[in-house]
C-alpha cells in the first residue's frame, strides 16, 4: 500500500515542480538599467556576451551596458542584432565606464562591432582598432544608430572597408 502512493505522489511532484519552473523558463526577463562588462566581477565578462542576451530577451526599458578597462583590450567580433522592445524610449548604449580606456580590436580580421539591425542603439567612447574590414558596420534596416566620441583607427586594412560603413 505505501509503494502505490509513493508511486502516485512521485509523478505527481514532479508534474507541480515542472509546472511552476516553466514560466521561470519560458518567459526570460527583459533588460532594464544599467549592466556591467569586466573581465571578473561584471555581469557579463564580455561585450558579445551582453549583446548576446540584449538579443535574446529585448529590453522593458532604457539598458545601458557599461565597459571597464584602464586599459583593457577586448578582442573579437561584437555582433548586435535586433533588439526586441528598443524604441526612442528604451534605447540601448554601450559605453566605456567614466575614466576606463577601453580598446576594441579584433585582430582576427572582419569587423568589430557588427550591428545587424537593431534599432535605438548608442556605440560611446570606445577606441576601435585593428580589423581589416570596417571597423563599425551597420547592415538591413537598422534605424536611430548613434556613434560618438570614439577612436577608430587602423580599419579597413583590406581591400574596400572603411571606420564606419552603413548598407
Amino acid at each position: 500500500m505505501i509503494r502505490k502512493k509513493i508511486a502516485i505522489l512521485v509523478p505527481a511532484f514532479l508534474c507541480a515542480a515542472l509546472f511552476f519552473s516553466l514560466p521561470a523558463l519560458c518567459f526570460a526577463q527583459a533588460m532594464n538599467g544599467t549592466y556591467t562588462v569586466k573581465t571578473s566581477g561584471g555581469d557579463y565578462a564580455s561585450i558579445q556576451a551582453a549583446a548576446v542576451d540584449l538579443s535574446a530577451f529585448g529590453v522593458s526599458g532604457p539598458v545601458v551596458i557599461e565597459v571597464y578597462g584602464n586599459p583593457i583590450t577586448y578582442s573579437g567580433l561584437v555582433t548586435i542584432n535586433a533588439i526586441a522592445g528598443s524604441s526612442a524610449v528604451n534605447t540601448v548604449t554601450f559605453r566605456e565606464f567614466a575614466g576606463e580606456d577601453v580598446t576594441v580590436s579584433n585582430s582576427s580580421g572582419n569587423n568589430i562591432f557588427y550591428l545587424n539591425d537593431p534599432d535605438y542603439v548608442t556605440i560611446d567612447g570606445f577606441t576601435i582598432q585593428n580589423c581589416t574590414q570596417d571597423g563599425i558596420r551597420i547592415t538591413n534596416t537598422s534605424k536611430s544608430v548613434t556613434i560618438k566620441n570614439c577612436t577608430i583607427s587602423n580599419a579597413g586594412t583590406s581591400g574596400n572597408y572603411s571606420a564606419i560603413y552603413a548598407d
